[in-house]
């Protein structure tokens, strides 16, 4: 029968938490302590690595914006590169319209002048379309950045110095980009 007793039944052991007598562990107030600094220690750890993790991907996202935004910069530039290509292959045309009005003006030509000057004023509409804008220089004072001086006459006023007498060939913007300056006829008052 002592047989019996040391076997009640079967899985006894395991509800009684296995097969150790052991008596579970009480903790000391060191050992708690001491667990204590362990655990926030490994806490602080693991603050610095999210704090750490969180400025890399402030960083990452700052140079992700200054990416996209020099990109769109780079892209904008490439779009007036290409525009001041076409203008400036598209200009002499644009010249020898406004030749073309000056003749059939003297030749009494009346519908061929209105002919070209309706042209001539859709192309110019097409140019100011891709951003193009003409440079105002009759009557202006000389401007070295917008004007190209290549005439000089002498003038009898002095108000008249340093001003654009005649306007030799029109001259163009695309954007903030002098495409072509103005290529004037400048007064100088020597007197």
């Amino acid at each position: 029968m002592s047989e019996n007793k040391s076997s009640k039944a079967p899985g006894w052991e395991e509800i009684q938490g296995g097969a150790s007598t052991e008596e579970p562990e009480i903790l000391s107030p060191e050992k708690v302590a001491d667990d204590r600094v362990e655990l926030e220690e490994k806490l602080r750890e693991a603050e610095k690595a999210v704090d750490a993790m969180r400025q890399e991907a402030l960083r990452v996202k700052a140079d992700f914006l200054n990416y996209r935004a020099r990109v769109e910069r780079e892209s904008a530039r490439m779009k007036v590169l290409a525009a001041e290509g076409a203008v400036l292959s598209l200009l002499p045309v644009l010249d020898n319209l406004d030749r073309a009005i000056g003749s059939a003006e003297s030749q009494q030509g009346q519908p061929l002048l209105e002919g070209v000057r309706l042209v001539r004023s859709q192309f110019f509409g097409a140019l100011q379309a891709m951003g193009l804008e003409e440079i105002q220089a009759e009557g202006c004072p000389f401007n070295p950045e917008t004007h190209e001086a290549v005439l000089v006459s002498p003038v009898e006023n002095p108000s008249e110095d340093g001003k654009i007498l005649e306007v030799l060939q029109k001259g163009y913007r695309l954007g903030d980009k002098i495409v072509r300056p103005v290529k004037v006829r400048v007064g100088r008052y020597d007197g």
